[in-house]
């Protein structure tokens, strides 16, 4: 996180070793060595030496520039120490930084035949791209397979070298759209149509565009950068070499996803003062045959509490004039039939999982939204007690899902506009608290509609918001209000397309 915060241009490589040196001589362990390499600002030796030391940054003006606590270099050590580990950093004041760790763990035992590269290859493969870190990646792993590789960096070497004396078995074109266009890669790829066959790697993942350039006239593409065994698979078909069955690729998943319960009957409160983040959560309750009672508040919720019993309640933590802790107390302290149920709190918000504040204030536990439904299940069977098993799914809510997911992308967009003038009349008053309070809950609802833009941005004025300065408010306000303004020309330019095409 900090390598991409902090690298304006250039790159940042992850590389994962194992080290030569077994200093203890123990055949059992295996010292690996993980680090993050940059090409950003750097450190000064100074700065250096204060970096792993709590609640102190680098530079004292990272904080207004690019935001952060100070704590998480200072949690990782702490980490990697607890491990038995080691960190550390090599960085040069504007030349970039090496972020390290070191690690001893226990070397696999077990056979491990059924998940092993089996086939061997023989031939020359010729590699183009003109990132040297991305030739290298993937030069490593044709080496790997057997073959003899040849790197090239521009295309005039490509064309130039693949129509040489060398006869290559494969040959792999890595390009980033649009530093060159789909016309330039036509011509390029009608230049080495006699050398075959062609694997296109492409800094792409939408599966039109990926379609798209192999009609121009490569033999197979991939996303770039290609994972290892969707390229390998690739390579052996293109090599005409059958796949042994043992290296395909494994689910290496540790436990299965939960199954649906069987809920039917029970009864859940559930308090939350966004309605997006409301409806979803009430569709997968309702999904396990519960019965939901929505507040929209928490004065409601207690309201609800107070006249009516319930198996467990879901309460959002921010929630305003009543927050979930406050309305929990007051369940637990009353005269209510709910003085004993549990009580799960919901929150987007890491920080406010403090479970030793949390149960003292009465709550159970603290789930962080966005939620899973596997995670949601989970927390919803251990809480009421119920661990039956059932085969699927109410059978009036299957259809339901893909409705409600658009009903709440449209409920979205729809209180963007008013939205977007609350944000302006907060910061024309300087009213940083309904800013903080009006970003969170965009947040919230960003989050649930996978919204990611908005979700990003809407993250960094709320953090904004209560720690810096008028200055980065208010050049998060302004990122803000165009992410905004971006969504709602799509969806205008989305509903003119319809209406034209109606």
């Amino acid at each position: 996180g900090n390598a991409l915060k902090f690298t304006r241009r250039g790159t940042v490589v992850v590389r994962v070793m194992l080290d030569e040196t077994d200093e203890d001589g123990d055949d059992d362990m295996a010292s690996i060595r993980i680090s993050i390499s940059d090409t950003g600002i750097g450190l000064s030796e100074e700065q250096v030496s204060r970096l792993f030391q709590a609640f102190v940054q680098a530079d004292s003006s990272a904080t207004r520039r690019f935001g952060g606590s100070g704590l998480g270099l200072f949690i990782c050590k702490k980490l990697v120490e607890l491990m038995g580990g080691r960190i550390g950093v090599e960085s040069e004041l504007d030349s970039g930084s090496t972020f390290w760790f070191s690690l001893n763990c226990v070397r696999q035992t077990q056979d491990m035949d059924s998940n092993t590269e089996t086939e061997t290859l023989a031939g020359q493969a010729l590699v183009y791209d003109t990132h040297p870190l991305a030739r290298l990646a993937v030069r490593h792993a044709l080496e790997s397979w057997g073959l003899a590789v040849t790197e090239v960096g521009d295309c005039s070497s490509l064309v130039e070298t693949a129509h040489g004396e060398t006869k290559f078995n494969l040959i792999v074109i890595g390009v980033s759209i649009p530093q060159l266009p789909e016309s330039r890669l036509a011509e390029l790829l009608g230049k080495l149509q006699q050398q075959r066959p062609l694997l296109l790697l492409v800094n792409s993942i939408e599966r039109e565009q990926l379609n798209r350039l192999l009609n121009l006239g490569a033999d197979a593409c991939l996303s770039k950068p290609p994972r290892r065994d969707p390229l390998r698979h690739a390579v052996l078909e293109l090599l005409g070499v059958e796949p042994d069955e043992t290296g395909d690729f494994i689910e290496r998943r540790k436990t299965a996803r939960p199954g649906m319960p069987d809920l039917r009957g029970a009864r859940i409160l559930l308090a939350d003062d966004n309605e997006i983040n409301r409806k979803l959560i009430a569709l997968q309750l309702e999904t396990l045959g519960i019965e939901v009672c929505n507040a929209v508040d928490g004065r409601q919720a207690l309201e609800f509490a107070d006249r009516h019993t319930f198996d467990l309640i879901l309460m959002d933590l921010h929630m305003p004039e009543l927050s979930g802790e406050q309305a929990a107390q007051s369940i637990r302290h009353g005269t209510g039939p709910n003085r004993r149920t549990p009580i799960v709190a919901l929150t987007a918000n890491a920080f406010s999982n403090d479970p030793q504040r949390l149960a003292g204030n009465g709550i159970n536990e603290c789930l962080i939204k966005p939620i899973s439904e596997y995670r949601l299940w989970e927390a919803v069977k251990q809480w009421t007690g119920n661990k039956a098993e059932a085969s699927g799914a109410v059978p009036e809510m299957k259809n339901r899902r893909e409705e409600l997911a658009r009903e709440l992308m449209s409920m979205l967009i729809n209180e963007l506009p008013q939205q977007r003038e609350q944000f302006i009349a907060a910061f024309r008053a300087a009213d940083w608290t309904s800013l903080r309070e009006l970003a969170h809950k965009v947040r919230g609802s960003a989050a649930y509609c996978q919204v990611k833009e908005l979700e990003a941005v809407m993250t960094d004025l709320e953090s904004a918001s209560s720690t810096t300065s008028r200055e980065i408010i208010e050049s998060r306000y302004r990122k803000a209000l165009a992410c905004i303004d971006r969504l709602l020309k799509q969806q205008r330019t989305t509903d003119n397309e319809n209406s034209t095409s109606q």
